[in-house]
């Protein structure tokens, strides 16, 4: 799977290890992910040779690092044959690493726990078809013999239960939501905060610059604003191939007072940056997941997010503000909305609080642990 989830994994592990040391935790990661094991200090990460047979091919970057990984294939099957795992755990559902993982555990006699990314099948019609072919020829007999399905937001527990659902009413008991945690030592909220201390709203938006992202509606919703002389200035976080468009369109319509590009940050600072602003927007088209939602969320940071991102960590109009995707009026009069005292403190202590009771690392590891060894 792609680094995000691993690094969001590799937390979850971290903190596992450090509360129950009588447990041995691998992680399996391709070489090229090498930096995103969350410093690996209570598990231990192992990183298998990767071979891309289809380098120097318009295919290489998808099939070729993914699907014909055979070196990463090897090295899986090498590692379960000697070290004998007691449980197998899998991220991806659609994927040919997952029926292998599904595969050894099956012949090693071990659980196997399918931890699902996806909220339904692909949306382009070839790959929903191969998606298709995989649910068909696989898909029954992974689900019905593995021993808990826990995906990570809401929306992919809805499509697992109606998977389930055809394959036999009991199975649908096995779908839990387990979603990623959020460590409150390292995330929390700054006493006393005020918010809107320079007279305009600081906006932090953290993205790469990606078209899924859709910087291009909030470049339009801040035009908006603009014409409607609303102060406001907005922090973009990250890098990607669409940054020099994205900046250049700012420039076209003359917002470049409104625009801040802060590039990379270390991941250690991304705490004092949630409190440095007054509020958060994810405007994607589609988001996985999301995690700079949850950790402003718990450093006490309001946030307004499309219809494309989960809604596993917020209460619409409760905690956090939600825009139809691709639509910058709405997302205008979303931030307008907001621009409140009272319902940026209001907010933000909501949403702290949501995350602490519901999130919190250390008691979703604690969850964890009872799924292996009940």
């Amino acid at each position: 799977s792609f680094w995000p989830v691993k690094y969001i994994y590799s937390k979850l592990f971290n903190a596992l290890g450090q509360a129950h040391p009588e447990l041995q935790l691998s992680m399996l990661l391709s070489e090229d992910c090498k930096g995103v094991d969350a410093g690996a200090r209570f598990f231990q990460p192992l990183y298998l040779g990767t071979t891309y047979p289809l380098k120097g091919t318009p295919f290489q970057s998808y099939f070729g690092a993914k699907s014909l990984n055979f070196s990463y294939f090897l090295g899986l099957e090498s590692f379960i044959r000697e070290n004998s795992p007691d449980v197998i755990i899998s991220i991806p559902y659609y994927s040919p690493f997952s029926y292998q993982a599904y595969r050894s555990a099956f012949k090693n006699n071990a659980d196997f726990i399918l931890m699902p990314e996806e909220k339904g099948p692909p949306s382009s019609p070839p790959l929903r078809l191969i998606a298709g072919a995989f649910d068909s020829i696989f898909g029954e007999k992974m689900l019905s013999r593995c021993k808990q399905v826990l995906p990570w937001t809401v929306e992919a527990v809805n499509y697992f239960s109606q998977k389930l659902y055809l394959y036999g009413e009991s199975l649908k008991e096995k779908v839990r939501l387990f979603p990623a945690g959020i460590d409150l030592n390292q995330f929390h909220p700054l006493p006393g905060r005020k918010f809107r201390l320079s007279g305009k709203l600081k906006i932090l938006v953290v993205a790469n610059f990606w078209p899924f992202k859709d910087h291009a509606t909030l470049v339009e919703a801040v035009r908006i604003l603009k014409s409607r002389n609303y102060p406001c200035e907005v922090s973009l976080l990250g890098n990607g191939p669409l940054k020099e468009i994205v900046f250049s369109k700012i420039k076209d319509f003359g917002l470049e007072n409104y625009f801040r590009d802060l590039g990379r940050v270390p991941y250690s600072r991304m705490r004092d940056l949630y409190i440095e602003h007054d509020l958060l927007v994810l405007p994607s088209k589609k988001e996985s997941i999301g995690m700079c939602v949850p950790e402003a969320m718990a450093c006490g940071t309001p946030v307004i997010v499309s219809t494309g991102v989960t809604r596993t960590y917020i209460k619409e109009g409760e905690n956090a503000l939600v825009f139809q995707a691709q639509d910058p009026q709405d997302l205008a009069e979303k931030i307008m909305l907001i621009d409140d005292h009272r319902m940026l403190e209001n907010f933000g202590e909501k949403g702290t609080e949501h995350i602490r009771l519901n999130f919190d690392l250390k008691k979703l590891a604690e969850e964890f642990y009872n799924y292996l060894i009940n």
